[in-house]
């Protein structure tokens, strides 16, 4: 569902006939500069490279899903507890 504005009352508003994505009516492929690396990124690089050596472990980033517990695992059946049977 999209929203638009009822005839009359928006004297700005257009109807589109296409997308501007297609072919943009704005400047593009512009010059963006590059300062270099931010000084907050550049501490925490240095700070985790401090901790690292440190503990002596290097820390290790993945956005893989972690692996599960184990399942259908051995559960013996010891029979009915003695303590809940009395209760």
């Amino acid at each position: 569902m999209k929203y638009r504005p009822l005839p009359g009352t928006a004297p700005w508003y257009k109807e589109a006939t296409k997308s501007t994505w297609e072919k943009p009516d704005w400047k593009v492929d512009y010059f963006v500069p590059n300062f270099g690396q931010d000084t907050t990124i550049k501490e925490s690089i240095q700070n985790m490279e401090a901790a690292e050596e440190k503990l002596n472990h290097k820390m290790k980033a993945t956005f893989n899903p972690p692996k599960g517990h184990p399942v259908d695992y051995f559960v013996p059946n010891f029979g009915p507890d003695h303590d809940v049977k009395l209760t």
